[in-house]
């Protein structure tokens, strides 16, 4: 019983430093929240840790993030850390943005990589594109590269310059899930047709040719939601010609 009783002691002790947090959450003056969030990391126990990061971090005013994203880099737990810096997606101001986002690169986890760039989706200016799409890049899972993509082309399609759009198409057609890849298509198109005719039309036939090689269903999806690239490349005679093809495709298809 002897050996167990530093491990029940440090569970009890990591108990109350919890509910002491969790009381004093509503009542912390600005200046100790970055403390008690620091505190709160010392928290061995995932769930005591769990039950207070995000509240305290929710809390905090303006001023006193930069120290908030200071103590969210020193949390080893990737998952808590995470729910901070998402936490705190809402209140960023510009100039902490470069930070916030050399701090999500670092998260191993691909999972709560891509929802904390997904939330920082939003406020990230132009010059910071394309630092975000080499974090996006680097995300092996395609499942979680497809929903960081997808929210910083849904959030950042305007923005996007025309030296990214080549990058963020390239990254796009090869996802394999079907209706990922069409989401961050249909939010490319737009931007695409912006482009002159002699820049798009060496990417349009490598994008065809990429989306050829899938599956019948998967390419009129593709193309359906291209259309609009289609159009700026010829207009409503290419927009025709691509119709009659899908069907010609179609037939030999069966």
């Amino acid at each position: 019983m002897a050996r167990y009783l530093p491990n029940l002691l440090s569970n009890q002790r990591e108990y109350l430093h919890c509910l002491v947090l969790s009381a004093l959450v509503e009542k912390l003056p600005p200046e100790l929240l970055t403390k008690a969030i620091w505190v709160a990391g010392t928290i061995e126990d995932k769930e005591y840790r769990a039950k207070i990061l995000f509240p305290l971090a929710e809390k905090l005013s303006p001023e006193f993030l930069p120290e908030a994203i200071l103590v969210a880099g020193t949390i080893q737990d990737e998952e808590h850390r995470a729910k901070i810096l998402f936490a705190l997606a809402e209140k960023l101001l510009p100039e902490l943005l470069p930070e916030v986002l050399a701090t999500a690169k670092k998260i191993q986890n691909e999972r709560y990589r891509a929802d904390v760039l997904s939330a920082l989706a939003e406020k990230l200016p132009p010059e910071l594109l394309p630092q975000a799409f080499a974090a996006v890049r680097a995300i092996q899972d395609e499942t979680y590269r497809a929903k960081a993509l997808s929210a910083l082309l849904t959030a950042l399609a305007e923005k996007l310059s025309p030296e990214l759009l080549p990058e963020a198409l390239a990254i796009a057609r090869a996802i394999q899930d079907e209706t990922d890849r069409a989401n961050v298509l249909s939010a490319l198109a737009s931007g695409l047709s912006q482009m002159p005719s002699a820049e798009l039309f060496p990417l349009w036939q490598d994008t065809l040719h990429q989306l050829s090689l899938r599956t019948r269903p998967d390419l009129l999806q593709d193309i359906e939601v291209l259309f609009p690239v289609i159009f700026a490349l010829g207009g409503e005679a290419a927009t025709a010609e691509i119709a009659r093809a899908i069907v010609d495709v179609a037939r030999w298809w069966k």
